[in-house]
């Protein structure tokens, strides 16, 4: 098995994005996304956020997420 998204936050924008993942190994990670839209590229783009975390389930990947990345603790009502 590879590792698989599970759930995808957007921002309120729809700039900013983040990844609730289940790895192959049955942990849980997140990885933080930006959206790039220039003339030359447009495009996601991780941030420096990535696969910093492993939880034992979805829902504790997301608190980490929820917790650690900026805009998402901002917006409690992301989806």
């Amino acid at each position: 098995m590879s590792d698989r998204v599970v759930k995808v936050i957007y921002s309120a924008d729809r700039k900013r994005r983040v990844h609730i993942i289940e790895r192959s190994d049955g942990s849980f990670t997140f990885e933080d996304w930006v959206f790039v839209d220039e003339p030359r590229e447009t495009t996601w783009f991780p941030t420096d956020r990535r696969l910093q975390t492993l939880a034992d389930s979805a829902e504790r990947a997301e608190a980490e997420a929820r917790e650690r990345v900026g805009w998402l603790a901002l917006e409690p009502g992301a989806s």
